[in-house]
């Protein structure tokens, strides 16, 4: 049988094997030859009289590379020794594609990589962006295309590398990037009151219109309550209300209208924020949700960025998704290559590949009721913890 491209790619990392191009050897850091050099000067000619063919010299330049996936098959973004991860996938398709040297293959920090968003198990991204020094051909360090083509044949399918552009020496993904922006897709039964049994209540009946209404109106009031900065101690793990860390800011947050993806009624939550903690955002989908299933007043979100520690539910992973990353600061620069914004031709890839995951993560709740089934165990555990309170 097969292997799939998981276990296949985990196991290189995990045995350290070597997959030289075929076309190159390595001259160094910065520069190689076709093997048809190393064996012939250049200029030269052979028995015949004809010229020897032209050397392919290769220059180390750095890039921003720009990608999206499908997170459910990895254990997050960030290289991890023995662990199926999106970073692994991609350093080891550059190599392939001929973009990384033998002797800097599997180490990141020779080739000045960095990140700009980590993203856990199971979380999905439209547009996320990491910085490499790639090996190039001189005089074709624009055919971008080209690239973004050789890349992607080396990927799986759950991974869409959206473009790439030049970036100045100094480039950092993470410490360039002014904001990000998320979404969270949340099907809209899971917003309904506790007293309304939300498997028979016909969201889309004209009659129940009102509730509908009533639940978009609630969301957007607790979506006002998380804008500015609040101290989010309580939304993450391990951390204390004194902690300067805590401290977070959230320049917008919003909910959409209801829309249908396969069938499924969902809503969209949108956040856009400078940088946000470990498990941040899930948790503020799930006070959002424990409050409208408790029919709380919005003013119990207050009370989650005081002091007091508070156990708020953590939303499931499947719904979250990076949408973008902002590069506003660096775009102002007058010395850099290219602006970091997507052209229509990789806007129009990026949109393709959020349509492909709202699909995908509204057939999660569709087929295996991912959603459904975390929020009936997440009701049980907190009556059974409020039972134990009162014994």
């Amino acid at each position: 049988d097969e292997q799939t491209t998981e276990t296949r790619l985990t196991q290189e990392v995990i045995e350290k094997e070597e997959i030289k191009p075929s076309n190159v050897v390595e001259k160094s850091s910065d520069e190689v030859k076709t093997e048809e050099e190393v064996k012939n000067k250049e200029g030269s000619e052979n028995v015949d009289g004809e010229a020897k063919p032209q050397r392919i010299k290769l220059k180390k330049k750095k890039f921003a590379v720009y990608f999206g996936y499908n997170g459910e098959k990895f254990v997050g973004l960030q290289l991890n020794p023995g662990q199926y991860t999106v970073e692994l996938v991609l350093e080891e398709a550059m190599f392939k594609a001929g973009f990384i040297t033998k002797e800097n293959h599997k180490n990141l920090k020779k080739i000045g990589w960095s990140r700009a968003t980590r993203t856990d198990k199971g979380v999905h991204a439209v547009v996320n962006y990491i910085a490499a020094k790639l090996m190039v051909e001189k005089g074709k360090e624009d055919v971008l295309e080209d690239m973004v083509s050789r890349i992607q044949e080396h990927c799986p399918s759950d991974v869409s590398i959206i473009g790439l552009k030049p970036v100045t020496t100094s480039y950092n993904a993470k410490n360039h990037a002014s904001s990000r922006e998320y979404e969270y897709i949340l099907p809209l039964k899971m917003l309904l009151p506790k007293k309304v049994d939300m498997e028979t209540f016909d969201l889309k009946a004209e009659e129940n219109k009102e509730v509908r209404e009533g639940i978009l109106k609630r969301c957007a009031e607790c979506c006002k309550k998380f804008i500015g900065t609040r101290n989010y101690h309580n939304y993450t793990k391990k951390m204390k209300a004194t902690d300067p860390a805590s401290s977070r800011y959230l320049k917008d947050f919003s909910v959409s209208e209801v829309f249908e993806v396969n069938g499924l009624e969902v809503v969209k939550f949108q956040l856009l924020g400078q940088s946000f903690l470990y498990h941040q955002i899930r948790k503020t989908i799930g006070k959002i949700i424990e409050v409208c299933r408790n029919e709380e007043d919005v003013l119990e979100i207050e009370k989650s960025f005081m002091n007091n520690a508070m156990d708020i539910w953590l939303a499931p992973g499947d719904g979250l998704l990076l949408y973008k990353v902002n590069f506003t600061g660096y775009n102002l620069k007058s010395d850099i290559p290219h602006k970091l914004e997507l052209s229509e031709e990789e806007e129009a890839r990026a949109i393709k590949f959020k349509t492909e995951l709202h699909n995908f993560i509204a057939e999660k709740e569709i087929s295996n009721q991912i959603f459904t089934n975390w929020l009936v165990r997440t009701e049980e555990e907190t009556a059974e913890a409020l039972r134990a309170l009162d014994e």
